[in-house]
């Protein structure tokens, strides 16, 4: 969240290394990250719940500071977005995996002060980020990304060593055209936010129910239905858990 807003701050100085590029094509610094850390936060939840969550926060955080890395020493514009998507996609590992590893760590009836602090961190890092994004831009935008990497290396080695091990959680994971589905749709919904399509529509998303457990998703009106199955024993998103308690 800190390293979203602070290059958000920073995207003058970006721009400013980069004259010959248009605002368009710089936009995809920011654009690029948010989009696939949309994409990719339901899959690679189900992900860490299928492999682990400690195994899943080691290589999310790892790989997090290495695209770090990369995007501090980018040469050029394509290697900084390339960098960007990388760098998404750890995000993306990172924030699901990290509460799903707190929350064992406390009792049932502590889970709930524990969600609001782990909210409460996260919100300190948002407020953070234009102060942290104005200091680092006014030497340099690159320490935006230089900074990431000791504090990757210090959180890797305090999990590496701190966190239990953990195993596959609720089952292994026998279907990723589910995930594939929800990169797609969220992928395809966020890259349509700044311009519509050839036809001159915005490919219009959305979620009917037929009936309990089976949903139905839509692309656009006068399109044949998707079908989820949502009885099946592996599925990306359970619905119960989109049941309100006074549902029952």
């Amino acid at each position: 969240m800190l390293d979203m807003i602070a290059v958000n701050i920073a995207f003058p100085a970006i721009g400013a290394d980069f004259r010959s590029a248009s605002t368009a094509e710089l936009s995809w610094v920011l654009n690029a990250y948010t989009i696939v850390l949309a994409a990719l936060l339901v899959p690679a939840g189900r992900l860490a719940d299928a492999i682990g969550g400690r195994r899943s926060f080691l290589a999310g955080i790892a790989l997090f500071g290495l695209a770090s890395v990369a995007c501090g020493a980018a040469p050029d514009l394509g290697t900084l977005i390339a960098a960007r998507v990388v760098q998404g996609a750890a995000a993306a590992v990172l924030v699901p995996t990290s509460l799903s590893l707190a929350l064992p760590a406390f009792p049932e009836r502590e889970r709930a002060t524990a969600v609001g602090v782990w909210t409460a961190v996260s919100a300190v890092a948002a407020s953070s980020g234009p102060v942290a994004g104005g200091l680092l831009a006014a030497s340099d935008w690159r320490w935006i990304f230089f900074s990431n990497p000791p504090v990757v290396l210090a959180a890797w080695a305090a999990g590496l060593r701190l966190l239990p091990r953990t195993g596959p959680v609720g089952g292994a994971w026998r279907r990723p055209a589910g995930a594939r589905r929800v990169a797609r749709g969220l992928g395809l919904h966020g890259g349509d936010r700044g311009g519509r399509g050839r036809s001159g529509r915005r490919p219009g998303y959305g979620c009917s129910y037929r009936a309990p457990g089976k949903p139905r998703i839509r692309r656009g009106p006068g399109t044949a239905p998707l079908t989820c199955p949502c009885r099946l024993p592996s599925v990306l998103v359970v619905p119960s858990v989109l049941r309100r308690p006074d549902d029952d």
